[in-house]
């Protein structure tokens, strides 16, 4: 087959080739791969989670006080019933607490791993305890009572990072809901595209003609709802973190 480009070497090449590709079709321009944005998300919520009914007050004064949403429990065992793994926001619990503590409901959380982020609020600062909290994955420890400016300044991009977050994952899930679509062979087209070949090397790969490629092609942006080529390539590099698609 001479005058086509081998799979096996065009995949050395990939790295190189499907940036230029995604380049030349003007897709870097693309910031959002997919309908997919914040707004489609529950709102935000900060969960304040103490037993004392002071302390809670204080502090959603002035989370609300900063625009924040605020929920609030006196117990942990409350706040796992009710809180929603899939509602961004954060979670400020009390370390010292008698029907909190909040290491403890960090750990249940999972950690670093916790679905949202675990603020710890102690009105006893103490070095050691600061340092047990970050080791234990706390993504701040807060001394109460505090300010507005601590709420806007440390507990609000918590918050925005984890819609963030949540936002790039939904989007992530559902281009690949979308590649999930395609055919065997239409995957095979994409992954050439993603190699950087065009589609007569495409066409030559899989003895097919360059007309079958190109209606392959117009398919896959089609159950892919991309409108263009670069817009495609862009929306997989980004759903599979650069890596090409895998073809049987």
């Amino acid at each position: 087959m001479d005058g086509c480009i081998r799979r096996s070497v065009v995949r050395a090449e990939h790295g190189r080739a499907a940036s230029h590709a995604v380049a030349d079709a003007g897709a870097t321009a693309v910031t959002v791969p997919v309908d997919v944005d914040g707004s489609r998300l529950p709102a935000s919520v900060a969960w304040v989670v103490d037993d004392c009914p002071t302390a809670r007050a204080a502090q959603t004064r002035t989370l609300e006080a900063a625009g924040i949403v605020v929920s609030w429990c006196a117990s942990a065992s409350a706040f796992l019933e009710r809180y929603d793994p899939d509602q961004p926001g954060c979670v400020l619990a009390a370390i010292e607490a008698p029907l909190v503590h909040g290491l403890d409901l960090l750990a249940r959380l999972g950690g670093a791993d916790a679905p949202l982020p675990v603020v710890l609020t102690t009105r006893h600062p103490q070095f050691e305890t600061a340092v047990q909290a970050f080791r234990a994955g706390a993504a701040d420890v807060l001394v109460t009572p505090f300010g507005l400016e601590t709420a806007r300044v440390r507990l609000q991009p918590l918050i925005d990072r984890d819609r963030a977050r949540r936002t790039a994952r939904a989007g992530r899930a559902a281009i690949l809901a979308r590649l999930a679509l395609l055919t065997a062979r239409e995957r095979m087209v994409l992954d050439g595209l993603l190699e950087g070949c065009t589609s007569k090397e495409i066409a030559c790969g899989l003895a097919i003609s360059t007309r079958t490629v190109e209606s392959h092609r117009a398919n896959l942006l089609e159950k892919l709802d991309a409108g263009s080529t670069g817009r495609a390539l862009h929306m997989v590099l980004l759903a599979t973190r650069g890596g090409g698609l895998r073809t049987p």
